[in-house]
C-alpha cells in the first residue's frame, strides 16, 4: 500500500502540552551497542495509523519517558525498509543499519504484494503480530446510489453490476424482469454456498441493470476534466505507458480515450459503469480481468496527473453530489466520512480474483534489537491492540476535524484500564500491603501503597464511575453510528421492521460468548445490529450486566438467544449457565460460528466434539436444533450474516410474529 503525503519529522520533549502526566524534563535515550538515541517510529500517511502513533507517542513519552522521533512514509514497503533498517536497495548486508536510523517499529503494515511479504522475511525484522484490526481495500459507491438501486439491487455486491439480460453481449436496460440464471445461489442463498443459510433463503434480491443507476462515462469523463485531472489510461500519457504495456502483456485490449472497456458493454459505451482507481497498482489489472471474465459492464481508468491517489480523492469529493461511480478507497479510513450525509460503501469480490485481498490483517513490526535496548518499548508494541470499533470511532473523529492527536489523546484518557494493560514499567519495585516485589533490574523504583480502607474504598468509587462512564459512551457511540448506518429493511414493504417485545420480556436478543476469544465479534455484533434494526434491545455483559449471579435471569428476559462459537465456548461455566438456561427455557436459539482460527475459530466437528454430551444432540444434532449462521472476517459477508440474525428477531419479535419470515434487505 501506498499513498502521498510529506515526511513529518517530530521530537517530542518535555513541554507545557502533554495528555496523561507531564513529562521528565530529559527524556531517556535506548542504549545500543553503537550509540545511544531516541525511540524511532514509523508510520504511514494514510488516516488510519496516523492517531495510533500518537498515542505511542504518549505513552512512551509521558510513561515510559523516552524520547520519540516519528517519521511518516508513504507505503507499507517503505516502513518495511525503514525498520529494517535499509533505506536505499536493500541487497547486500552492507545496506542495512544497525540500529535503524528512522523507524525501529512500525505500526499498520500492509503484507499485501510480493516485494512486501519478502521485507517481512528479513532477520533484522520480528513480527509484533496483528494489529487488532482489519483493512478492507475493494471498489466503493455511495448510499444515495444505493438507496436509488434498492429493491431492485443490492449495490454492494459485485453479481449486482451484472446485467440482468439473458445473454452478456447483449445490452439492455430494459431487462429488469429477466431473471439472471445465479440468482438462486448468490452469496448466501443456498446451503451449498458454504455460508449456512438455509434451501431458497437468500440474503440479496435479483438486481436490474445496474448502469441505470450511474453516471455514463461520458459525463463523468467531461466533470473530471473540468476541475483539472484526466484519466491517464490514455495514449501519449507518457506517466501511464509502462502500464498501459504491462495490460497489453496481460491480454487486455487497448484503452480508448483515457478508459479501459469491458468487451461487455465496449460496443454500446453508455451502458458502462465508471470506475476510478486509486493508483494502476491497486488491482488495475485485475479488476479489467475480472470484468472480462465474470461480464461485468465496466470502464476502468486510474486518474493524474502526478500522484493517481490524490487525483482521485479530489475527484471523489468534487463530483459525488452530481455523479455515481464506483471508486477505490478502503476502511476504516477518515477520508470521505466527512461527506455526510453521503457516506462510502463497499462492493465485494471474489478475493481469489484480485492480486490485492480485500481484507487486509494489518500487522505490527519492530526491529530485532528492540527488545535488549529497551524491553518496555518492545512490549508496549507487542502488546497494544485496537479494535475495529476503535478504529472506527478515530476515524469518525478525524472525519469530524478532530486531529490525530487530540482523538488519541482522548481515547487514552478515557481507557486507562486497557492502555495499563500494555505497558511495562522498567525496573519497578512494587509494594502492596507491606509485600515488596523486586524487579530484574533496578536504577528506576516506584512504590505503591495500598493499605487503608479509605483507599480502597476510593478506587472502588473511581473504579465505578469509570465503569459507568465507559458504559455512556459505548452507548453514545452506538447511537451515533445508528443515526448513520443504513437500515435493514423488508422486501415486503420497503420499511424498517418494528420490533416488539411482551411486558414479561426486557430483551429482543441476548449475545452469550467467552470474552478470550468473542469480545471484539460480540461487541461489532451489537453495534451492527443497533445500528441497522429500529431499536432492538440488545443484552451485552459489558454493557448491561449488574450481577454474574443473575445471568439465567438475563437469559429468561430474552426472547432470542445468539451463541457465539468461539474457542473455549464449552468450557467456559458462565457461558453453559447461559446456554442451558437457554435450553431449558426453550428461547429460539441462534448459532454463529466464528471458523477463523487466528480469531478464536474452531471447525463445526471441533465445536461438536467439545459440547458436553448432555445438550450436544440438542444444539447438534436433534430436530429442533438451532440454526447455525457463519460469520465471516470480509464485511459484506458479515453484513450477510447480520442480515440472517436480523430476520430471526423480526420473526420472533415482529409486530406479528405469527406472520411468514420476512426477508431483509439493507
Amino acid at each position: 500500500m501506498r499513498v502521498k503525503g510529506w515526511c513529518l519529522l517530530s521530537f517530542l520533549t518535555a513541554s507545557n502540552a502533554y495528555c496523561l502526566e507531564r513529562p521528565p524534563s530529559t527524556l531517556k535515550l535506548l542504549v545500543t551497542a553503537s550509540e545511544n538515541i531516541t525511540f524511532k517510529l514509523g508510520y504511514g500517511a494514510w488516516n488510519s495509523p496516523q492517531p495510533i502513533a500518537e498515542m505511542i507517542e504518549i505513552l512512551v513519552t509521558e510513561k515510559l519517558h523516552y524520547g520519540v522521533e516519528k517519521t511518516m512514509l508513504f507505503s507499507s514497503e517503505e516502513l518495511l525498509q525503514h525498520v529494517a533498517g535499509c533505506t536505499g536497495i536493500c541487497e547486500s548486508a552492507s545496506d542495512f543499519q544497525d540500529p535503524p536510523k528512522t523507524a525501529m517499529a512500525a505500526f499498520e503494515v500492509w503484507l499485501s504484494t510480493p516485494a512486501e511479504r519478502k521485507l517481512a522475511k528479513i532477520p533484522s525484522l520480528l513480527d509484533s503480530g496483528e494489529t487488532g484490526y482489519t483493512s478492507n481495500p475493494t471498489l466503493f459507491t455511495f448510499n444515495s446510489t444505493i438507496a436509488a438501486a434498492f429493491p431492485r439491487a443490492m449495490l454492494q455486491w459485485w453479481e449486482s453490476y451484472l446485467p440482468n439480460i439473458s445473454q452478456a453481449s447483449d445490452i439492455s436496460t430494459s431487462g429488469n424482469n429477466v431473471e439472471a440464471s445465479w440468482c438462486a445461489g448468490a452469496a448466501c442463498g443456498s446451503s451449498d454456498s458454504g455460508s449456512g443459510g438455509s434451501a431458497g433463503q437468500m440474503c440479496l434480491e435479483c438486481p436490474g441493470d445496474a448502469s441505470v443507476f450511474f453516471s455514463s462515462v461520458r459525463s463523468l469523463d467531461l466533470a473530471i476534466r473540468q476541475i483539472g485531472i484526466r484519466p491517464m489510461c490514455a495514449e501519449g500519457e507518457a506517466q501511464s505507458e509502462n502500464y498501459r504495456t504491462r495490460m497489453q502483456d496481460a491480454g487486455l485490449a487497448p484503452c480508448e480515450d483515457g478508459w479501459w472497456y469491458s468487451p461487455t458493454c465496449r460496443s454500446n459505451k453508455e451502458a458502462c459503469v465508471p470506475v476510478v482507481l486509486g493508483v494502476p497498482d491497486w488491482n488495475m489489472i485485475e479488476y479489467c480481468t475480472l470484468a472480462e471474465t465474470t461480464g461485468l459492464p465496466f470502464a476502468i481508468t486510474w486518474l493524474g496527473p502526478g500522484f493517481e491517489w490524490s487525483a482521485a480523492v479530489i475527484a471523489v469529493q468534487a463530483l459525488y453530489t452530481s455523479h455515481s461511480f464506483l471508486f477505490y478507497s478502503w476502511m476504516p479510513d477518515s477520508t470521505f466520512l466527512q461527506l455526510v450525509p453521503q457516506l462510502p460503501m463497499p462492493v465485494a469480490f471474489d478475493d481469489l480474483l484480485l492480486a490485492v485481498s480485500q481484507v487486509q490483517r494489518t500487522r505490527k513490526v519492530v526491529w530485532r534489537g528492540l527488545h535488549s535496548s529497551s524491553p518496555s518499548i518492545d512490549s508496549l508494541i507487542r502488546k497494544m491492540s485496537i479494535d475495529q470499533a476503535t478504529i472506527n470511532d478515530l476515524m469518525h473523529d478525524m472525519s469530524n476535524g478532530v486531529s490525530a492527536y487530540r482523538s488519541a489523546c482522548s481515547w487514552l484518557q478515557k481507557h486507562n484500564d486497557t492502555w495499563e494493560e500494555w505497558i511495562r514499567l522498567e525496573h519497578p519495585n512494587i509494594q502492596i500491603q507491606n509485600v515488596t516485589v523486586e524487579a530484574d533490574n533496578n536504577d528506576l523504583v516506584m512504590a505503591v501503597s495500598i493499605g487503608t480502607p479509605v483507599i480502597a474504598t476510593i478506587l472502588c468509587l473511581v473504579s465505578s464511575l469509570f465503569f459507568y462512564l465507559r458504559r455512556a459512551r459505548r452507548k453514545l457511540s452506538m447511537q451515533r453510528e445508528a443515526h448513520n448506518a443504513a437500515k435493514f429493511r423488508s422486501t415486503a414493504t420497503g420499511k424498517v421492521p418494528t420490533l416488539s417485545l411482551p411486558a414479561s420480556l426486557k430483551y429482543h436478543l441476548l449475545v452469550s460468548y467467552v470474552w478470550r476469544s468473542g469480545q471484539d465479534q460480540a461487541t461489532l455484533i451489537k453495534r451492527s445490529l443497533v445500528a441497522r434494526l429500529q431499536q432492538p434491545l440488545i443484552f451485552l455483559d459489558v454493557d448491561d450486566l449488574d450481577d454474574i449471579s443473575r445471568l439465567e435471569e438475563y437469559v429468561n428476559s430474552a426472547s432470542v438467544i445468539l451463541v457465539l462459537l468461539s474457542r473455549g465456548y464449552f468450557i467456559s461455566k458462565n457461558a453453559m449457565r447461559e446456554l442451558t438456561a437457554a435450553l431449558d427455557g426453550n428461547k429460539p436459539i441462534i448459532l454463529l460460528h466464528e471458523s477463523d482460527n487466528e480469531h478464536g475459530g474452531q471447525s463445526l466437528d471441533e465445536f461438536k466434539a467439545s459440547c458436553p454430551d448432555y445438550i450436544r444432540h440438542r444444539v447438534f444434532d436433534g430436530a429442533d436444533a438451532p440454526q447455525i449462521i457463519q460469520w465471516h472476517r470480509l464485511a459484506e459477508f458479515q453484513l450477510c450474516a447480520l442480515l440472517q440474525i436480523a430476520e430471526v428477531l423480526v420473526k420472533h419479535c415482529g409486530e406479528d410474529p405469527s406472520t411468514p419470515k420476512q426477508k431483509l434487505l439493507q
